[in-house]
Protein backbone atom coordinates (compact mmCIF):
# COMPACT_ATOMS: atom_id res chain seq x y z
CA UNK A 1 0.00 0.00 0.00
CA UNK A 2 1.48 3.79 -0.80
CA UNK A 3 0.25 6.73 0.96
CA UNK A 4 1.00 10.48 -0.17
CA UNK A 5 0.47 11.94 2.94
CA UNK A 6 2.41 15.17 4.72
CA UNK A 7 1.82 17.20 7.64
CA UNK A 8 2.16 20.50 8.72
CA UNK A 9 3.64 22.07 11.75
CA UNK A 10 1.68 24.33 13.98
CA UNK A 11 4.38 25.53 15.65
CA UNK A 12 7.90 26.51 13.69
CA UNK A 13 10.05 26.39 16.59
CA UNK A 14 8.76 23.21 17.81
CA UNK A 15 9.83 20.81 14.27
CA UNK A 16 13.31 20.31 16.28
CA UNK A 17 11.43 18.68 19.43
CA UNK A 18 9.27 16.69 16.81
CA UNK A 19 11.97 15.17 15.25
CA UNK A 20 11.58 11.35 15.32
CA UNK A 21 8.54 10.96 16.98
CA UNK A 22 5.15 9.22 15.88
CA UNK A 23 2.85 12.09 14.63
CA UNK A 24 0.00 9.84 13.33
CA UNK A 25 -0.94 6.41 12.82
CA UNK A 26 -1.97 4.20 10.21
CA UNK A 27 -4.65 1.60 11.39
CA UNK A 28 -4.82 -1.17 9.00
CA UNK A 29 -8.21 -3.56 10.18
CA UNK A 30 -8.84 -6.99 8.48
CA UNK A 31 -11.67 -8.90 8.02
CA UNK A 32 -10.77 -11.05 10.49
CA UNK A 33 -11.01 -8.15 12.89
CA UNK A 34 -7.41 -8.05 13.61
CA UNK A 35 -5.46 -5.23 12.89
CA UNK A 36 -1.96 -3.55 12.08
CA UNK A 37 -0.50 -0.26 12.76
CA UNK A 38 2.05 1.49 10.76
CA UNK A 39 3.45 4.43 13.10
CA UNK A 40 4.25 7.69 10.86
CA UNK A 41 6.96 9.66 12.23
CA UNK A 42 8.22 12.91 11.74
CA UNK A 43 11.53 13.88 9.70
CA UNK A 44 11.70 10.26 8.64
CA UNK A 45 8.50 9.83 6.82
CA UNK A 46 7.04 13.18 6.56
CA UNK A 47 7.99 16.62 7.45
CA UNK A 48 6.38 20.02 6.88
CA UNK A 49 4.62 19.61 4.02
CA UNK A 50 5.64 23.51 2.86
CA UNK A 51 9.74 22.82 2.38
CA UNK A 52 11.23 25.65 4.68
CA UNK A 53 14.74 26.34 6.84
CA UNK A 54 12.74 25.94 10.43
CA UNK A 55 11.85 22.21 9.28
CA UNK A 56 13.48 19.36 9.60
CA UNK A 57 13.77 18.03 5.88
CA UNK A 58 12.04 14.85 5.44
CA UNK A 59 14.15 11.55 3.73
CA UNK A 60 14.70 11.74 0.18
CA UNK A 61 14.09 8.80 -0.31
CA UNK A 62 10.51 9.12 0.86
CA UNK A 63 9.21 12.30 -0.55
CA UNK A 64 6.43 10.95 -3.41
CA UNK A 65 5.76 14.28 -4.91
CA UNK A 66 7.26 18.14 -5.17
CA UNK A 67 5.80 21.17 -6.43
CA UNK A 68 5.10 25.08 -5.30
CA UNK A 69 2.24 26.83 -3.84
CA UNK A 70 0.70 30.50 -4.83
CA UNK A 71 3.66 31.81 -3.76
CA UNK A 72 6.44 29.72 -5.64
CA UNK A 73 7.86 28.29 -2.24
CA UNK A 74 8.60 24.28 -2.58
CA UNK A 75 5.90 22.18 -1.01
CA UNK A 76 6.41 18.33 -0.82
CA UNK A 77 4.43 15.66 0.03
CA UNK A 78 5.76 11.78 1.04
CA UNK A 79 5.62 7.93 0.17
CA UNK A 80 4.96 5.95 2.36
CA UNK A 81 4.95 2.60 1.11
CA UNK A 82 3.91 -0.26 3.73
CA UNK A 83 3.81 -4.29 3.03
CA UNK A 84 0.71 -6.25 4.17
CA UNK A 85 2.73 -8.73 6.59
CA UNK A 86 -0.68 -11.14 5.93
CA UNK A 87 -1.13 -11.23 1.95
CA UNK A 88 -3.56 -13.73 2.82
CA UNK A 89 -6.36 -11.56 4.88
CA UNK A 90 -8.72 -9.21 3.40
CA UNK A 91 -8.40 -5.54 4.54
CA UNK A 92 -11.30 -3.77 5.19
CA UNK A 93 -10.81 -0.53 6.36
CA UNK A 94 -7.81 2.03 6.90
CA UNK A 95 -7.81 4.60 9.87
CA UNK A 96 -5.68 7.75 9.99
CA UNK A 97 -4.94 8.76 13.03
CA UNK A 98 -3.47 12.06 14.15
CA UNK A 99 -1.30 11.16 17.87
CA UNK A 100 -1.89 15.23 19.34
CA UNK A 101 1.38 16.58 18.39
CA UNK A 102 2.20 20.21 17.48
CA UNK A 103 1.01 19.03 13.77
CA UNK A 104 -1.69 18.71 11.52
CA UNK A 105 -0.92 15.58 9.37
CA UNK A 106 -2.75 15.07 6.50
CA UNK A 107 -3.59 12.14 3.71
CA UNK A 108 -3.60 12.90 0.38
CA UNK A 109 -4.52 9.54 -1.20
CA UNK A 110 -3.37 5.68 -0.79
CA UNK A 111 -3.26 3.13 -3.85
CA UNK A 112 -2.85 -0.23 -4.31
CA UNK A 113 -0.14 -2.71 -6.11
Amino acid sequence: IHFLTSTFVLEPDAAKELKGREIARFAIHYDDDSSETVPVVFSKDVADWWVATFAAPVDPARVGWRGTNSESDPIELAELVWTNPHPGKTITTIDFISTGSNTAPFLVGITLE
